[in-house]
């Protein structure tokens, strides 16, 4: 992270499979580099819903709660930022889960098109 930050890198977007065994070592190693840093270093979660499946919607609340109001973590706003690698088949979760987060929600739906990506109520805009 310190050669990133030197090369003039804000953060990193962490992708993650579901039940990576890695996960929880390599989240924690962040955030402790991160603060390391000053939090001048920026992180946001990417769950990755192609490479091992669906998250569960409750896996996905504990990590933003636990993770989401570290100074380390990026904010739009008061909100944490959250996207996803596809994964529109759960679209129906993320009402609930930012209703539990308060997080805002940028999904990487590219498989649909910009167009059919554009949840109302669900996306608060869309990552690619």
């Amino acid at each position: 992270m310190k050669l990133a930050r030197d090369a003039k890198i804000d953060g990193f977007v962490m992708n993650m499979g579901r039940n990576e065994s890695t996960n929880g070592k390599q989240l924690d190693d962040a955030f402790i580099a991160a603060t390391n840093l000053g939090n001048t270093f920026k992180i946001v979660f990417s769950f990755d819903y192609a490479g091992n499946g669906l998250w569960l919607a409750t896996d996905v609340i504990a990590l933003i709660n636990k993770y989401g109001l570290h100074p380390a973590y990026y904010r739009r706003g008061s909100k944490p930022l959250v996207s996803t690698f596809e994964g529109p088949k759960a679209a129906g979760d993320w009402p609930n889960i930012k209703d539990k987060t308060n997080c805002f929600f940028m999904p990487s739906w590219s498989s649909l098109g910009a167009a059919p990506a554009w949840r109302p109520g669900v996306t608060n805009g869309l990552f690619s």
